[in-house]
Parts: C-alpha cells; sequence; structure tokens
C-alpha cells in the first residue's frame, strides 16, 4: 500500500486501470447477450419451476408425506414421524397430555355391593395399576391415532395378572365384514424366530417351551401369531367405520408442523448470519478529480487488504488504519432481519384449533378472556373428552367381565333380605355352528366412572336455579346438579343405608353406655333409662295415666316372666318382687309342643274364629312373605333359587354368592355360562367332515 500513491500517478497505472474496465464491460455484455438467446431460442435457462396443484391427492403424493394410514409403509413413517414430535416440540406434548391425563381425574369403581367394587378396586387400580396403564394407553391413542392393549389371563386365579400395550406396527389386522369378525395377528419378533429355530440359547428356549409352546410352530415358519380377540383389543380413533386402524389427530397438522420446520430452519440461517455476519468491504475510488481515472485496486492490494481485515476482525484489540477508497457494510443486519413471530404464534394457533383447546387456556393473561367463555368450543372439547372416556370404560367393561365370569359374580335383586338371581338370555353358538338361545346369570360388574368433566362456567347457572327455587319456582333437586353424575335413585339408597348404620351405631352406644351406668352404680339420666329399658322389658312405653303392671285393672306387659317370683331376671332398676306375667294365648293357637302348628315353610299359622266363636275356620294365611314360598316367581319368573349373601362371612375372600344352605330346600345354583378359552392363541377351526370342499 505504500506506493500506491505514486503507481496511481504514474502513466502504466492507468493504462491498466482502463484495460481492466474495458475487459470487465466486454464481459458484461457477452453474458447478457449468451442469456438471451438462450431464452428466446427454447433453452433450458429456467430449470426449476414451482408446480401448481389442483388434487389434492396429487398434491399429498408429490410432497412425499406420509397421509394414507391404511398404507403400511406410510403408516409406520407417519407414527415415526408423530412420536419423534411428541419427543421434541414444545407444544404437542402438552396438547396430547391434557387430552391423556384430564379425563383420568377421579377414575373410581362403583358398584351397588360395595364389598364388589372395593375388590375390582384392587385388582384394576392397585394390582393392574390402570391409572399409569391408562396413561400409557391415551398417549399413544392422541399420538398414532390407536393403542393395542394385550392382557394375561391366570385361569387359577380366575384374574388377569398382567396388561401392557403391543406396538402398533407389530399389528396385523384381517377385517370380514359380512361375517362380522376379524382377525387380529402379531408380527413375531426376529429375536423370537431365530430362538425357536436355532433352540439356542438352551435355557431362553426351554422357557418359551413351558411358558408359551404354542407360538413355536408360529416362530419356526415365520408367520404372524393369531391373538385370540379376548386378550389383545384395539382402541382406535377412526375417520370411517371401515378402516382397519386408527387415523391420528395430528395428521390433521401435519402441513402445519412442516411449515414450521421451513420457519425454524429460515431463522437457524438468520441466526447463523447474525453469529457469522457478511461484511462487504469495497475498495477503490470512482473519481479521483483532475481530470485523473478512477482508482481500481488490483489483485496484490485486494489481498493485501483482506489480510489486514481478517487480522483486525480475529485480534482483541480492532483497529484498522487505511489511507484511501474504503467503504464497509454489514449486509445481513438485524434491521434486515425478517419479523417471524406473527408466522409462529399462527402455527401455535392452529395446533390448539386441532385439539379443541382455546388458547388463553395455555397462555392466560391479564388481557386474556377466561376460558370458559368460549362455550362452544368449551363444548367441543368436552364431547371429545368424553368420547375417550367411553372408549376407556368399554375396555374396562369387557376386562371385567372376563374377570366376573371366572369368579362368578351374578347380578341380583334385593327382595328384603334375600338376594334373587338375574337371569337374561343370549345367544351361543355349538359345536356345529349353530346359533342357540341359552338363559344364564346375568354377570355383575362395577361401573367404571370418573370426575365431573365440564369446563363449563356453572356457578352463575346454579346460583341463578337456586335463586328461581328460593322464589317458589319447582326446581328439582337433579336439575340443581349441573354437569354432576349424579343418580339420586343410587344416592337415596346408599343414604338410607348410611343412615341405618348411623342410627344402629347410636343405639348401641346408648345400650353400652347404660350398662356400664348400671354395672358402675352410676346414675343413669332419665331419658337413656326409660328408653333402654323400654327395650329389655320388651314392651312399649306405657302411656302416662294407664295402670301399670300389677295394678288394678292394669295390662301385662309382653314378654318373659320378669322379677324372682315369676322365676325370671329381675327388672333392671326395679324392686324385688316386680314382675310381667305374659298372658295365655288365644284358643286354637296352642298346638303341638305349644308353639302351635305349623305351614309349610315354618312358623306359627293364624287360625280364623269359628261361627258364634266356636273352633277356629282354618288357616288364613302364612307367617312369611310370599316372596319366600317355592314356587312362587317374582319380577323374574325365570329364577331357580334364591341366593342369600353373608358380608361377614366372605370378608377376606373372594367375593361370590352363597348358596343357602340345604334345610331350607332351595337349589345350588348351575353354571350354565361356559367359560371362554383365554389362550393367547385363538382356536384353529377345521373344515368339518361334510365339508364338500375339503380334500379326500
Amino acid at each position: 500500500m505504500s506506493g500506491l500513491a505514486g503507481g496511481a500517478n504514474s502513466v502504466e497505472a492507468i493504462e491498466q486501470n482502463t484495460r481492466l474496465m474495458r475487459a470487465m464491460r466486454a464481459q458484461r455484455r457477452a453474458s447478457s447477450v449468451q442469456r438471451t438467446s438462450s431464452f428466446s431460442s427454447g433453452g433450458n435457462d429456467v430449470f426449476a419451476a414451482i408446480p401448481r396443484f389442483y388434487d389434492p391427492i396429487e398434491y399429498w403424493d408429490v410432497t412425499g408425506l406420509p397421509w394414507n394410514t391404511a398404507d403400511e409403509s406410510h403408516r409406520h413413517k407417519l407414527h415415526k414421524w408423530l412420536r419423534l414430535y411428541y419427543a421434541t416440540h414444545h407444544l404437542v406434548p402438552i396438547l396430547i397430555d391434557i387430552f391423556t391425563r384430564f379425563p383420568l381425574v377421579g377414575m373410581e369403581m362403583y358398584c351397588k355391593d360395595q364389598q364388589l367394587a372395593d375388590w375390582y378396586s384392587e385388582l384394576f387400580l392397585d394390582q393392574l395399576e390402570y391409572q399409569n396403564f391408562f396413561v400409557n394407553l391415551g398417549r399413544e391413542y392422541w399420538t398414532v391415532g390407536e393403542a393395542f392393549p394385550m392382557a394375561s389371563f391366570d385361569e387359577n386365579l380366575g384374574i388377569f395378572e398382567r396388561e401392557e400395550l403391543i406396538n402398533p406396527e407389530d399389528v396385523v389386522i384381517e377385517n370380514f365384514p359380512l361375517l362380522g369378525t376379524r382377525s387380529l395377528k402379531i408380527v413375531p419378533p426376529d429375536y423370537l424366530k431365530k430362538l425357536a429355530q436355532s433352540k439356542t440359547p438352551p435355557k431362553e428356549y426351554r422357557q418359551l417351551e413351558l411358558n408359551f409352546p404354542e407360538l413355536i410352530p408360529y416362530l419356526k415358519r415365520g408367520d404372524h401369531i393369531p391373538i385370540s380377540d379376548v386378550l389383545l383389543k384395539q382402541v382406535a380413533n377412526k375417520t370411517s367405520p371401515w378402516d382397519d386402524h386408527g387415523t391420528p389427530i395430528l395428521l390433521r397438522g401435519l402441513r402445519t408442523l412442516i411449515h414450521e420446520e421451513k420457519l425454524l430452519a429460515s431463522q437457524d440461517a438468520i441466526a447463523e448470519r447474525l453469529y457469522s455476519p457478511l461484511i462487504l468491504a469495497k475498495l477503490g475510488i470512482v473519481d479521483l478529480g483532475d481530470g485523473y481515472p478512477p482508482y481500481i485496486p488490483g489483485p496484490e492490494e485486494l489481498d493485501a487488504f483482506r489480510d489486514d481485515l481478517d487480522i483486525a476482525l480475529t485480534s482483541d484489540f480492532r483497529l484498522l488504519v487505511h489511507h484511501v477508497g474504503i467503504e464497509m457494510e454489514n449486509v445481513f443486519g438485524r434491521e434486515q432481519m425478517p419479523r417471524l413471530g406473527d408466522d409462529f404464534d399462527r402455527v401455535e394457533r392452529r395446533l390448539m384449533q386441532i385439539f379443541g383447546v382455546n388458547p388463553s387456556l395455555l397462555s392466560a393473561g391479564s388481557n386474556s378472556q377466561p376460558y370458559a367463555s368460549s362455550a362452544l368450543q368449551a363444548e367441543f372439547l368436552n364431547q371429545i373428552l368424553r368420547t375417550y372416556q367411553g372408549f376407556l370404560k368399554d375396555h374396562f367393561r369387557s376386562r371385567a367381565m372376563v374377570v366376573a365370569e371366572a369368579q362368578g359374580h351374578y347380578e341380583y335383586e334385593t327382595r328384603g333380605q334375600t338376594r334373587v338371581p338375574v337371569m337374561e338370555e343370549v345367544v351361543e353358538h355349538d359345536a356345529e355352528g349353530k346359533k342357540v338361545i341359552v338363559e344364564r346369570h346375568k354377570l355383575l360388574i362395577p361401573e367404571l366412572r370418573f370426575q365431573t368433566l365440564d369446563l363449563r362456567d356453572e356457578a352463575t347457572e346454579r346460583q341463578f336455579l337456586q335463586t328461581l327455587r328460593t322464589m317458589g319456582v319447582p326446581i328439582s333437586d337433579k336439575s340443581m346438579l349441573i354437569g354432576v353424575d349424579f343418580d339420586i335413585e343410587d344416592e337415596i339408597n346408599d343414604y338410607n343405608e348410611e343412615l341405618v348404620k348411623k342410627t344402629v351405631a347410636q343405639q348401641e352406644a346408648k345400650m353400652k353406655t347404660y350398662k356400664v351406668l348400671h354395672e358402675k352404680n352410676l346414675p343413669i339420666p332419665p331419658d337413656l333409662k326409660a328408653e333402654v329399658e323400654t327395650v329389655l322389658q320388651g314392651s312399649m312405653p306405657i302411656a302416662p295415666g294407664t295402670p301399670g303392671p300389677g295394678a288394678p285393672g292394669g295390662m301385662p306387659m309382653a314378654g318373659p316372666p320378669m322379677g324372682p317370683d315369676a322365676g325370671g331376671p329381675p327388672m333392671p332398676g326395679g324392686t324385688p318382687g316386680d314382675s310381667i306375667v305374659m298372658p295365655p294365648p288365644p284358643g286354637g293357637m296352642l298346638g303341638p309342643g305349644g308353639f302351635g302348628d305349623s305351614v309349610p315353610g315354618g312358623g306359627p299359622a293364624i287360625t280364623a274364629p269359628g261361627p258364634q266363636g266356636g273352633p277356629g275356620g282354618g288357616l288364613v294365611a302364612p307367617a312369611i312373605s310370599m316372596e319366600r314360598r317355592p314356587g312362587i316367581g317374582g319380577p323374574t319368573s325365570s329364577v331357580k333359587a334364591e341366593v342369600t349373601h353373608d358380608a361377614a362371612e366372605n370378608e377376606g375372600t373372594a367375593l361370590r354368592p352363597r348358596v343357602a344352605s340345604a334345610e331350607k330346600t332351595v337349589e345350588r345354583l348351575p353354571r350354565p355360562v361356559k367359560k371362554q378359552s383365554y389362550s393367547i392363541i385363538e382356536p384353529d377351526y377345521k373344515a368339518s367332515d361334510s365339508d364338500p370342499d375339503k380334500p379326500a
């Protein structure tokens, strides 16, 4: 650079600059003519253009996005993409977890037999851990659109010992619409096929022979393994009834997610430019003045300036000093960076709209409206989650029916203190495949319930109804329970049962208090003494002014003789000599043994007086209820036996209805229900001998 001024003023430097400028102008004119002639002559200068699509299927096919869940390659690729989004995206896993966990709040078992509900709660909620299992099932359902839970049944205990999820990519479905059946098969993993074919290692192969011998023929052939539909279930979100596999809800936002990937790529490029900025430096002078030609630096001068600039940028203390012709600027600065915030906000709103979630639910602020303000959107979200809860209830019911059949838990009706079984008629297929109507006991299984799922603001509506009720408008209690899963009839029965238990406990406490005070010779409150002694004496309270026992004209109390003179125990709190004498029974009531004549079914008979006070005119009515007489059908005429239930006897054991004792001549309950096959392999149906297509 030191000789720059001298070179610029020399004739040789001026001529050199002139030649360089002419050469550059000529090169630009030549390239312009070449491009114009190539375009006009039909050349291939324009080598890329954006295609136009008018067919949506063509668009999805050309873009290469996996969308066809009926195609195996599309479905497997789509599952991998969506699982990756769940693991890496900032918003998708939050939305999926809301749909997975929120419907499970308050999960519990309900049954009219509380002991039965507790037994099923211990089995499914504690042992099988359905709270965590339903979370995993929901994650698969809302991510890839379907889940395949498979259970293992222990026939000795009559319960499911475990339940796990199968990878949907390993399940093959074969539907038979006209027959109303389908077949579920599992693709065997490579390590099991290798184990069955090579029989090595011997220890693992021996375990396979002992635990799953029926799998070995399929593993050796490499065939798909058919699984019984009792053990393997499908929970799927199907867009049409004839679909085999479920459709993920995230498929609606796949294009939005791909658009977000492009925005992220653009943001990465901008960040790279900010981290490694592009600096444009210009060395030279267009007009030197006084008739001098422009100054155009040569290659050596450009290299020298570039080296000086690199040293300055990499130094801690940066100082660049030059004497002539330098202009520097940052090409891509912050002021030239595009604003992508609105684009990312639009992507987030679209993803929330796919799930029916209001943005204010996740990004609440001072100016945002409450979520309950959008009643339509809240109701839409409610319906989606209620549908999913229905899938979970159906799945639990299918599992519980197998357990109820194995344990013998049958539906019953309560008539007084007697439990009468309820029968039902079902259609079954015999060994020849013919339909047969069979009468069997209806199974009793608990109902799976969840906490109230309602995102609406109900406080205002309930307060308004309460105001109307105060003003005299006839509004029932049921109408006041807005959005509450509440059955008044069931709650009335439960409330009455609790009231009975509380009353019995209260009276037992009074009796215990009376006995303790009497034993310790302490004063007894008058109201407690009167109430308890009335029960001990076996009589109703005597009205004031009525002659008491032993008084002239007094009515003797019923019950055993009391007092030492009558040979009975002394009256609590009474004086010696006081007694209560039992009156003799009316004529005709005394039978053999002094207890009255008996009627079939037990108990004394009630006789009607004869004409003019003569002997009895015969039996009027038995002393027992008509529902306990043999041969008398109640509301269910197909009842074959009466079943009683002893809670104390069943405590700590498997809850089964206990058959009544033989002294009551009650038939023992049959087992008309044929157990299903709980084998992991679907039974192999072979052609019969009468099959005309069967080869000889």
